[in-house]
């Protein structure tokens, strides 16, 4: 016959009656699955035994009289006794002698009359180490009802302990480094603020941040990272030494708590010491890797009376040392926190001022020295809030730039250009003119920007010739070969590129070898003063020089007076901008302005 698998089964018969083949064959089926249900239970119980053995829990099984028949490995961990030296074994072989017979006696009790216990008690390990564990046990019946043993599970409460004395050491010091962590720091200011005779003390928290180890971090990977910052600590120990605690506040951001100061001197000096033992540069895989610190400083009782007052002003006065351009120490003070509350305003007003064309463009016009005829403009923008009031270019431009909304902004400016040059070019008498754009690193690192800039240049009808992207030298050493990338991909379309601020940067000639610029803007350090100063104005000539052979336009910024003009109508320079001619003009009264220069 065959069975449910289709395999094929001799049977053979020798019973006394008479061969019923339907019962044989029911009877067999009966055995099959007998044996199929016995296997699939004898794999749920392999796999419950499993669970039980591998349990963090201890478990112990034991006879009526508490004897142990069976432990799982928990418990040998827990007791330090093996299985051969527990089994067999009455459960008091664990007793530490500190419960008393009434402990046991009422234990007893609850378990007869309830089935189960559960509580916290102190046993011995092998070792006859004391130990305090939480344990349940229970009455294990058969299948019949009858209680033939018992169950306990427990759990070694030392190992809790332990687990919690680890998470407090982890609040209070900082595992990479050593050093207390800022809990720990809050802990102490609160604790001075308590103190009646230090509250009336004078105190000071330093905060300081590594400029660039970012960039570390993104160089030479975390693990490096994490070197430096142990390396930082070290040097910050030795530098402070016992004059203050040092503490590490976050990432890599670490704290100088000093109690009890007289003066500023005491912290200036402090900082000093600090500045200078990172004078020595960082060496990671053989390579030496100069960082500098950022300090924001606030004082007790001047920036906060509680704990989160003065840590808040020093991350406010840190966060505008880090942004401040020549400076890299910042103290807490109340026209500062009103600087933060602006800076914290001017995110959604940047937002809303793009969506709803808040902004609005003004341009300085580009003369031509020998007849005065205008040749260009550059494109400025201008905002008015009418909360904030007259917001500086530097200000919401710097503030765009850090916060991710450079690129939005930056695509809004060369949008209204064009929509201007497109009306300039209709009402004005004057067609062969072109017009400055200032770029941001952003834009240049946005994907898209070439993309863009030819999509909107399509829509408004723009002769690509017409339009002078400015790069300052700072923008594209940032990132050099993706801002000589994006300018070639520029020139191709044909737009023209001019070399912005020319002179301020450390490697202005190697920008002009490295990128095919049409006009270099001279940058107006160079015109101030310029017909009274003789070095000056042979550096000047120098420039122009250089531009003239290797047929670059040149530009001459910020020129102001008569004398500027004539002088450097002396040196040949050709273009000109600058307040002499005009200041920056909102579009209409700048397109009644060209036409007049025009007739």
């Amino acid at each position: 016959m065959k069975n449910r698998n289709r395999n094929s089964r001799n049977l053979f018969y020798g019973g006394s009656e008479p061969f019923d083949e339907l019962k044989v064959i029911q009877e067999y089926q009966t055995l099959q699955d007998f044996r199929h249900d016995t296997s699939v239970m004898r794999n749920h119980l392999a796999g419950v035994l499993y669970l039980l053995d591998h349990s963090p829990l201890g478990i112990y099984v034991t006879d009526l009289r508490g004897v142990i028949t069976w432990t799982n490995a928990a418990v040998h961990v827990i007791t330090g006794y093996s299985r051969e030296e527990l089994h067999g074994h009455n459960m008091k072989i664990l007793q530490s002698g500190h419960q008393d017979h009434l402990f046991y006696e009422a234990m007893w009790a609850d378990i007869l009359s309830h089935g189960t216990w559960e509580g916290e008690i102190w046993n011995r390990r092998k070792n006859g180490e004391i130990y305090y564990q939480w344990m349940r046990i229970s009455s294990v019946s058969n299948h019949e009802g009858e209680p033939y043993g018992y169950a306990s599970v427990v759990f070694d409460m030392s190992y809790r302990n332990h687990i919690q004395h680890t998470f407090n050491e982890r609040l209070y010091v900082d595992g990479l480094t050593d050093l207390p962590s800022q809990q720990q720091l809050r802990q102490d200011i609160n604790y001075l603020l308590t103190e009646k005779n230090k509250r009336e003390m004078k105190h000071a928290l330093i905060l300081l941040n590594m400029n660039y180890f970012h960039e570390v971090n993104l160089c030479y990977g975390y693990r490096s990272g994490d070197e430096v910052l142990k390396e930082i600590a070290r040097r910050l120990e030795n530098a402070v030494g016992s004059r203050a605690r040092i503490y590490r506040f976050r990432n890599d951001i670490f704290a100088v708590f000093i109690d009890h100061i007289e003066a500023h001197e005491v912290i200036t000096t402090m900082i000093d010491d600090v500045y200078v033992c990172f004078e020595k540069p960082f060496e990671i895989y053989d390579k030496l890797v100069e960082m500098s610190p950022s300090f924001g400083i606030s004082l007790y009782p001047d920036d906060g009376q509680t704990v989160d007052d003065i840590i808040g002003s020093a991350e406010i006065a840190l966060n505008a040392a880090k942004h401040a351009e020549n400076h890299f120490i910042q103290f807490s003070n109340a026209l500062l926190n009103e600087k933060a509350i602006r800076r914290l305003l001017l995110g959604d007003a940047i937002q809303t001022a793009i969506e709803n064309d808040e902004f609005e463009m003004h341009y300085q016009v580009i003369v031509d020295n020998e007849n005065e005829c205008p040749v260009g403009a550059e494109a400025l923008i201008r905002w008015h809030h009418d909360q904030l009031g007259f917001v500086s270019p530097h200000e919401f431009i710097s503030y765009s730039e850090n916060t991710g909304l450079m690129i939005p902004l930056g695509n809004w400016i060369i949008e209204h250009v064009f929509h201007d040059m497109k009306h300039i070019k209709k009402r004005s008498t004057k067609q062969d003119f072109y017009m400055s754009i200032n770029l941001s690193g952003k834009q240049i690192e946005d994907p898209n920007f070439v993309e863009i800039v030819k999509s909107l240049a399509h829509q408004y009808h723009i002769d690509p010739k017409d339009v002078v992207f400015e790069i300052t030298e700072r923008v594209a050493m940032n990132n050099v070969s993706k801002t000589q990338s994006i300018c070639k991909q520029l020139k191709q379309i044909g737009f023209r590129l001019a070399l912005d601020d020319f002179g301020k940067g450390e490697s202005s000639l190697s920008f002009l070898s490295d990128f095919e610029v049409d006009i270099v803007k001279i940058d107006k350090m160079f015109i101030t003063g310029i017909h009274d100063q003789n070095y000056k104005r042979r550096l000047t000539q120098a420039i122009f020089d250089l531009c003239s052979h290797i047929g670059v336009q040149t530009v001459a910024e910020g020129v102001e007076t008569l004398e500027d003009r004539t002088f450097l109508k002396e040196l040949k320079c050709k273009n000109l901008q600058g307040f002499f001619f005009s200041k920056p003009k909102s579009l209409q009264p700048f397109i009644k302005w060209l036409n007049q220069m025009c007739t």
